[in-house]
């Protein structure tokens, strides 16, 4: 069985976090670099995880939008910006991600 790859694009906030979970990280400043970055992994048409923060993600190029409806592969995951102030505001966004992953709440301590 193959390995299914798992690429990240972002800004490069959360570079670090990634490449330690072993993600491929690419990063850009902004939509057009994303676009440059993405059409690539795009044309690999293999098997793979794309997440992509939410605010790089080209949502109004036709070509993308074109190729992940016609094609299954890569998924695409958008990540939504979080703006939590408080570390009760952040954990509660930790535990509330892990619950709808997993089915169970858990508490951080």
């Amino acid at each position: 069985m193959s390995k299914i790859k798992f690429s990240v694009i972002t800004k490069g906030e959360w570079t670090a976090g990634f490449r330690l979970a072993g993600a491929e990280v690419l990063e850009a400043q902004n939509e057009k670099e994303a676009r440059q970055i993405l059409q690539p992994l795009l044309d690999r048409n293999e098997p793979c995880l794309i997440a992509i923060e939410e605010e790089l993600f080209p949502t109004h190029d036709k070509k993308i939008q074109k190729h992940l409806e016609e094609k299954p592969f890569p998924v695409i995951l958008p990540l939504p910006k979080i703006e939590a102030q408080t570390k009760e505001e952040q954990e509660k966004y930790v535990s509330e991600l892990v619950r709808s992953c997993i089915g169970y709440f858990v508490k951080l301590k």
